[in-house]
């Protein structure tokens, strides 16, 4: 990043000739494709700890359905099935609803 900067402010001061934009622009293609992986590294890292958190939630809760464990491995229609079973059963009312009187 330091690179970039000291060019990009040395080009107009030392009149330097448009051959400087080839030379700096593979590394400013680097410099982008490395964010992009720490990015993306990091994304899926939170991901898979929010997924194991999740894991545990379900664990710890007996009446879980420990289907859903592995859902983030589901095929596409596997995923699509059970979106459509978890909608039927939002539809219902709560048990805890229907006793309070709500």
């Amino acid at each position: 990043m330091a690179i970039i900067v000291v060019w990009a402010v040395s080009g107009p001061l030392f009149h330097l000739s448009e051959t400087r934009q080839l030379i700096i622009s593979p590394f400013t293609t680097l410099v982008t494709f490395l964010m992009v992986f720490l990015i993306q590294h990091t994304q899926n890292r939170a991901a898979k700890s929010l997924h194991l958190k999740l894991d545990e939630i379900i664990h710890v809760l007996g009446t879980a359905h420990n289907e859903l464990r592995d859902v983030e491995d589901r095929s596409d229609e596997e995923l699509r099935e059970l979106i459509a079973v978890y909608r039927v059963l939002a539809r219902r009312p709560t048990s805890r609803a229907t006793k309070s009187g709500d």
